[in-house]
């Protein structure tokens, strides 16, 4: 309670007076004496107050570790500050840039949100997903394909149409040349992967060898399954995980018992997809189980049954994520033409088939439909599956463990399905054909308006809003965010954000007089950022890129994407700030995956950034030649801060002391100096540790805190060569003449240094004894010059002799 607290007593001195620790309030208050009588000091008893003491003081600094978390926390705060000022920066500048675009909009008039029914299957739309064009105009341009083919020294030239990477960087090219800048780094052939000269050459010389009968090592093996099912299954379920398991331990236990191709394809496919979309080979080559399922595959791909087309949809994906287009065109079409054999764009409800055999032809077939969807993209050519042919019923969002030929078997209530992901994935590929049927038909001219775009884009987001929670990425302070485990739904944010890119780009690439700060170029520069940040979340979580893209690709995409953006933005702009941390990232990837496109698209996109301004040069600072071996970094004093007091008591020490001549106070300086025979005589960096380096590799493991570099006999510096004094004494001088401040020298006066003498004269034995044992007591830490101020033994060097 106050006015309780026992009071602490300082005993002050070697008397008995003792005094209180901490005064009461009024007291302190006050600012008068208080005797600290409990339970009411005599001050607040005069006055008739309640002596109360509320804070106990406490004298005692925090422990340094608590210390230190607290700056460190304080660190990371002022850092989240300064990222969330540059965001709260960027979305000030965005909003300032629609609003004058569309000064006459104002906003609605606020609504009462409206209650929605319980039998409503449709989301409701989300209230950032409006059209970004002006309410009630509708801007229409034209879009023509491009009049030339792309030639190609090794196969004859072919056609890609406006949806490819190459149209986007043509356009960009375009863009810049109308800037009246240079384009002539910017080549496609040697940015994207997808062109066919990088893949030709291994093709022509491919030779098909017999099949080996050897399986990779059971360990690879193991890894490769376990990644296939869990990262690629999950988006395109091609294979019935219970059969495919079966046959696998069949190969392990018994290799040579395996002898069906389609089989043996399916084995080595799944291997090599997971092998490749790790990015490591550790285990086994590659390329000899690359080279195991294209033999068996090409025995097999003639044979009209539902496991050839699983296995050339398997091998579609591989070529996808390889970016090797020709091999891509050729398994496309033999997996379209035997779809429609198979009748799987039909209704699989009118044929007497098993459950298991009717769910799998379902899921085979929308799996071809987005792999025809996404590759369409990456050639640049129409979709070959015709949405107003489709007639496949989507599949049941039953998990392969829960579906056998007599009927779907009950699953664990209220769980998720990992079919589910695979169903959002096939929605969105619907989306992504009528995006490319609208916005980049084959045709040689054609019209688009804004409308459409707009409502091709509210459609997308209505998908998005329609997914789980377990499938969505939410997004903090416009970064993904870092707790995810499975790569399913950084992938559908990335393939929201690929179609969102695509449906912003013909604007974009348009003759319309588009800016950095049409609604259309920020939200395909937003989304190029984005699925650039995806990527770099994957990598850091060691997930697998398992998606019908090449990743190379969409990384040089994304930063076409937002090199396109910066062209009209200035160079103080926040956006272009950010972007160039984007573009950062996306280099940073390009190499660490030591992709070939890396250098080339670091070129141009060094070329298209504004130079970062360099800061000046720090200027070097010297070392300071102090006893301790001090921090070079740390400035020197510019005076004397010696108190008067301790001066004079110096000076009455040293005077007692028979001095030499001021014509030897030279070779004194110098004797002194080699008593520091590890320090090295040269000035230093500005960056170097502040330990200097020793050249005696004994005196390197000695404490910075103790004197040790000075010898311990006093006597030992007679026995000092005349050539190493001479040495040691042209060393001072020109340490001297870059004005290196002698902290061991005592300076009693305000100015910067001693005059420096140029005699050199050797002193005799008896003049320099007691000056020598003095700086030796001194520097072996026997004897403190500040002794007789606080008490201590007295220094025998100093009393007078007589």
């Amino acid at each position: 309670m106050p006015g309780i607290l026992p009071m602490k007593v300082i005993k002050m001195g070697a008397n008995a007076h003792m005094r209180i620790a901490q005064a009461c309030d009024r007291c302190r208050s006050k600012k008068i004496r208080c005797d600290g009588v409990r339970p009411c000091c005599t001050q607040c008893a005069n006055v008739g107050f309640e002596c109360k003491t509320s804070d106990k003081l406490s004298r005692r600094a925090f422990p340094r570790g608590y210390t230190e978390s607290l700056e460190e926390r304080v660190r990371a705060l002022e850092t989240e500050v300064r990222e969330l000022k540059d965001l709260l920066d960027e979305k000030d500048e965005k909003i300032d840039m629609l609003t004058r675009i569309h000064p006459q909009r104002q906003s609605p008039p606020t609504r009462l949100p409206q209650p929605q029914s319980r039998n409503s299957s449709s989301p409701t739309p989300p209230s950032d997903a409006r059209v970004d064009s002006p309410s009630g105009d509708d801007v229409t341009f034209t879009v023509q394909q491009s009049p030339f083919l792309t030639e190609d020294s090794l196969t004859d030239s072919y056609f890609v149409g406006t949806s490819s990477g190459s149209s986007f960087l043509e356009s960009f090219k375009h863009k810049v040349q109308e800037k009246g800048r240079s384009a002539a780094e910017i080549k496609p052939a040697d940015l994207l992967k997808t062109a066919a000269r990088h893949t030709a050459k291994t093709n022509n010389n491919h030779i098909i060898s017999p099949l080996q009968a050897r399986p990779p090592p059971r360990l690879a093996s193991d890894q490769f399954v376990n990644v296939f099912f869990q990262e690629w299954a999950p988006l395109f379920p091609i294979l019935h995980r219970p059969t495919f398991l079966s046959l696998y331990e069949q190969f392990i236990n018994a290799p040579e018992s395996v002898t069906d191709k389609k089989s043996i394809a399916q084995l080595y496919l799944v291997f090599s997809l997971a092998a490749l979309s790790q990015g490591s080979s550790q285990y086994v080559e590659t390329s000899s189980i690359e080279l195991q399922w294209q033999t068996a595959l090409q025995q097999i791909q003639t044979e009209q049954s539902l496991a050839t087309l699983q296995c050339l949809l398997l091998a579609q994906l591989f070529c996808m994520q390889k970016g090797d287009c020709s091999q891509l065109l050729t398994y496309k079409a033999l997996a379209i033409s035997l779809s429609a054999r198979l009748g799987l764009h039909q209704s699989q409800k009118r044929f007497a088939l098993g459950t298991l055999t009717c769910e799998t032809r379902k899921k085979v077939f929308w799996t071809l439909y987005t792999i025809d969807s996404f590759s369409a993209v990456q050639l640049g050519l129409p979709t070959q599956i015709k949405d107003d042919e489709v007639f496949c019923e989507m599949p049941v969002d039953a998990d392969d463990e829960y579906i056998n030929e007599k009927g779907f078997q009950p699953s664990l209530p209220g769980e998720s399905t990992r079919l589910s992901s695979a169903l959002a994935l096939f929605r969105a590929a619907k989306i992504l054909s009528k995006v490319l049927d609208k916005a980049y038909p084959a045709l040689p001219s054609y019209e688009l308006s804004s409308k459409q775009l707009a409502s091709l884009a509210q459609e997308l987001d209505w998908w998005q809003a329609s997914l789980a929670p377990h499938l969505r990425l939410p997004f903090a302070q416009d970064k993904p965010s870092v707790g995810t485990v499975s790569s399913r739904s950084p992938l559908l944010s990335l393939t929201y954000h690929y179609i969102r890119a695509l449906i912003h780009r013909p604007v974009v690439c348009s003759s319309v007089t588009t800016t950095s700060s049409s609604p259309s170029m920020l939200a395909m520069a937003s989304s190029c950022k984005h699925m650039a940040q995806i990527m770099g979340l994957l990598t850091e979580r060691g997930l697998s890129f398992s998606f019908c893209l090449n990743k190379e690709e969409l990384l040089v995409m994304s930063g076409f994407g937002l090199l396109m953006q910066g062209l009209d933005l200035d160079d103080g702009s926040k956006v272009l700030k950010d972007n160039q941390r984007t573009l950062a990232l996306i280099i940073s990837q390009l190499d660490q995956m030591k992709a070939p496109e890396g250098s080339a698209f670091r070129r141009v996109a060094c070329s298209f950034l504004p130079m970062t301004p360099q800061p000046p040069p720090a200027r070097p600072v010297t070392a300071s030649f102090s006893r301790h071996a001090s921090d070079g970094s740390m400035p020197a004093p510019q005076h004397s801060t010696i108190p008067a007091a301790m001066k004079q008591q110096f000076k009455a020490m040293t005077s007692k002391i028979p001095w030499p001549d001021a014509n030897k106070s030279d070779d004194i300086k110098n004797l002194r100096r080699m008593t520091h025979i590890g320090i090295p005589m040269y000035k230093r960096p500005a960056n170097a540790q502040s330990q200097p380096v020793l050249s005696n590799p004994e005196a390197a493991r000695l404490s910075r805190s103790e004197p040790a570099r000075s010898p311990q006999d006093p006597n030992a510096l007679n026995n000092t060569p005349k050539a190493a004094v001479t040495s040691g004494a042209t060393q001072l001088d020109r340490s001297q003449s870059r004005t290196n401040l002698n902290l061991d020298y005592l300076s009693f006066s305000s100015g910067m240094s001693t005059p420096v003498f140029e005699s050199q004269h050797r002193l005799t034995q008896g003049q320099q004894s007691d000056w020598e044992r003095l700086l030796a007591t001194i520097d072996n830490g026997q004897t403190n010059i500040f002794d007789n101020i606080y008490g201590g033994p007295p220094v025998d060097l100093l009393q007078d002799s007589s």
